[in-house]
Formats: C-alpha cells, structure tokens, sequence
C-alpha cells in the first residue's frame, strides 16, 4: 500500500489509495503534538532533571488507618538493605517486617518502613533512636500515620506542581549553573547528604565550641538531656590532600533539630556552657536562615566552604 522512496535525509512516501496521504499526515501529526505534549514536563536532559517525589505511587482507593507497631525511617543510605536495619534495632528486638521503599525502576526513595512486633517497642525506637547514626548518616524515624488517599493525591499533585516548576528554572538558567543547581537540590532531597527534614520554628539550636574529634553520637547523647533530638550534623569542611583524596574535618559547630520548640529552649536553657569532651559548648537559638519551616536546613550548613588558606 506504501511505496518508500528514499533521499539522503529525508524520506517520501507514495499512496496507492486516494486520499490515504490525508489521512497518514494527519495521523503523524497527532503522534507528533501527543510526544510533545508528553515531553513537555521533560524537556531537560536527564543529567538536569528532578524527580518530583513518589511519581509513581499508585493511590490506593481504601483509607488505612495509623499501625502502632510500624515506624518510618528517613534518610537512609541508597545501599541500605533489610539487613542493616534489622540490626540496627536489634537492642530493641521484635523487628517482624522491614519494607524499603523504591520507585517503578527500583532507585531508593531514600525511606523504608519497619514493623515490631509491639507498639512499645516501635514507640521506644521513635523516642530514643531518632537522630541515630546509619553507615555515616542521621536517620529519621517517626510513627506510621498511616495512609489517607485523598492527603496522598495532594501531596502528589503539590509534588507534581513543584518538579514542573522546578524544571521551568532549571530551564531558564545556563547549562554549566543549571547543572550547580540541580546538584545542590538533589543533595538536598530527602535521602540526600544535606537533606534537612522540616519543622516548626525555633525547633533547631546552634551549638559552638564543640572539640575537635568529637562525635555526632556523644553530642546527641549529651543533648539528649534536655530533649529528643530528631535529627542534625557536625558541620565539616572538606579538604584536599597531596594524594588526591579528600578529608572532611570538624568546623567545631552543629546544627541540631529537636522534636518541639520547647525542647530546642530548654537546651539553650540548661546546657549552653555545659561540659561535652572536657570544653565548654555554646547552646544558643539557631538564626542561620529566615524560614524554619523550610526543607532546607542551615545555610551555614549547605554553604560552600571557603578555599583552604
């Protein structure tokens, strides 16, 4: 029915039938605007696109109610497996399911789901685990809210709102500075190395004076005092040495998120000028950005470092 007849960078196709050429221009035409129209959230290479959360989640139709037994932890490593977190609650015990949460093409989202075998033991990993270490990273860990289609499909839409967006900017800005800035958002998604989970304000506390060699464990045991600290960091400064490889050092001040504001004023109350490794440290509000509520933490925290003298 098609006859083609070829040239060297473009094609022709001759018709047998009457009018069968309207009808295949037509047809290509619609093939053509529905690509574009698909693509058109797209339009960036991948090395400059954003994912715009779960995307793929499918909504489920039925509402499930919070599980006390189950918890959410946040921040993970993208190598972390089941194994590594059924020991990292194993003090704990009870662990009965471990769930890690991946997108449609099996990348990490970064979160996994746990399950105990009792509500207190799920209620005691919230309280005092939250904050924790996890092959070099802090962890998040909350109590299951359970699943609401409707909250879920607006979330979705507000994600879906914000990738758009973001692929707009990104768009607009020059190649070798849109790829800075979409490097420094991924940094910044959950799972991320300077992902900041939100809270309300006043809820993060800046500590100084903090000793060389010092742990992110002992400073969040040391805190732990006036609160439960939710997650923070050690704020370290990468260095170059003479065989290429890169060390990160202490600037000797952390950031530090508690659960309420009341226990963020608490710490500044009680333990600024208190002893952590034989010196002195200072607890006072964090005022290193504007909004609190931002995803974002501390620009101090996110700063890039100054140029080693």
């Amino acid at each position: 029915m098609v006859k083609l007849l070829r040239a060297m960078a473009f094609s022709f196709f001759a018709f047998s039938i009457l009018n069968s050429h309207t009808y295949a221009v037509s047809s290509y035409s619609h093939t053509i605007s529905s690509s574009c129209a698909a693509r058109s959230t797209h339009h960036l290479p991948l090395s400059l696109r954003l994912k715009g959360g779960d995307d793929d989640e499918v909504i489920l139709a039925n509402a499930v109610p919070p599980n006390p037994r189950k918890i959410f932890v946040g921040n993970i490593p993208p190598k972390t497996n089941e194994e590594d977190l059924k020991t990292l609650f194993a003090n704990l015990g009870g662990v009965v399911g471990v769930e890690i949460k991946h997108t449609s093409k099996g990348r990490p989202k970064g979160y996994a789901m746990v399950e105990f075998d009792e509500p207190e033991k799920a209620s005691a990993a919230v309280s005092t685990m939250s904050g924790t270490m996890l092959q070099h990273r802090v962890i998040i860990l909350r109590a299951d809210v359970g699943y609401d289609p409707a909250v879920v499909a607006g979330k979705q839409a507000k994600r879906e709102a914000a990738a758009t967006a973001r692929e707009a900017y990104i768009a607009s800005l020059p190649e070798t500075v849109a790829e800075e800035k979409v490097e420094a958002m991924r940094r910044q998604q959950i799972g991320g190395p300077d992902y900041w989970p939100r809270c309300p304000p006043a809820c993060r506390v800046y500590v100084g004076n903090i000793k060389f060699g010092t742990r992110w464990e002992d400073l969040r045991e040391h805190l732990m005092q006036a609160g439960s600290v939710v997650f923070g960091r050690i704020i370290k400064q990468p260095f170059d040495n003479p065989d290429g490889s890169v060390t990160y050092r202490s600037r000797g001040f952390a950031i530090v998120q508690f659960a309420t504001p009341e226990e963020a004023g608490h710490a500044v109350e009680t333990l600024n000028q208190s002893q952590l490794n034989g010196r002195p440290i200072y607890v006072r509000p964090d005022t290193s950005r504007i909004s609190k509520g931002s995803r974002r933490g501390p620009a101090r925290a996110n700063k890039p470092p100054a140029a080693a003298a």
